[in-house]
């Protein structure tokens, strides 16, 4: 994936560096792993903390990972939304990951309980295009910024629409949330020359679910 904008990287992503530093030294998980995105759609966004323009064009998607690290602790195929907005990551291209708890990838208590509440509430909704980005858009304003409000602070949305309005629905619902945050088990996969991307590790039953429904996707391409 490419972007009309600099690629800089955020006190988030200096800490994710150190930290994948530290747990590589302690023996981390390390994968290789390939991507095709599904649902690409162009957003405007402000966030001069990642980008040195006043705004940038910038693609979300569902990132959908074959693994070719046989005995990993992810399952064969998995989806994943990605952390930095400000940096590309070729698809169809093997990349190595080391994988993070996200404490250590420098992320707070807070944001992982806002996390957990989208992907529990709303991952299953990401399934357009406008759906996809809205969900991408939502963890970039969880990640960057600590308002949940896309239409100021840190992180801002600038195109008008279904994606933005859809986002901003689901984070304030998060916001007014009050009730024990879902537990889920999320992994960071951290690389310091592409994005990194969070995800919820599936449960076994739907890993199966999901390797049976890729296996049908692909044999229907092929025809």
């Amino acid at each position: 994936m490419t972007i009309a904008a600099a690629r800089l990287r955020t006190p988030l992503v200096a800490g994710l560096l150190l930290s994948a530093a530290a747990a590589a030294t302690a023996g981390a998980d390390v994968i290789q792993a390939s991507h095709t995105p599904a649902h690409l759609k162009n957003v405007n966004v402000s966030a001069p903390a990642l980008f040195d323009a006043p705004f940038a064009i910038v693609p979300t998607a569902t990132f959908q990972w074959t693994n070719h690290s046989p005995g990993a602790d992810l399952p064969a195929f998995f989806d994943s939304f990605c952390i930095e907005a400000g940096v590309p990551v070729p698809e169809g291209v093997i990349h190595d990951f080391t994988l993070l708890t996200p404490a250590a990838a420098g992320l707070s208590q807070h944001q992982q309980e806002s996390l957990a509440r989208l992907w529990h509430g709303y991952r299953a909704s990401a399934n357009t295009i406008d759906t996809s980005a809205a969900f991408q858009l939502a963890v970039w304003e969880i990640v960057h910024d600590d308002g949940l409000d896309l239409t100021s602070g840190a992180f801002v949305v600038n195109s008008w629409g279904d994606p933005r309005d859809t986002a901003q629905s689901w984070l304030a619902a998060i916001a007014a949330d009050t009730s024990p945050a879902p537990t889920l088990e999320f992994i960071v996969l951290h690389s310091p020359t592409v994005q990194d991307q969070i995800l919820v590790v599936p449960t076994p039953a739907s890993a199966l679910l999901l390797t049976a429904a890729t296996a049908l996707h692909a044999r229907r391409r092929r025809r």
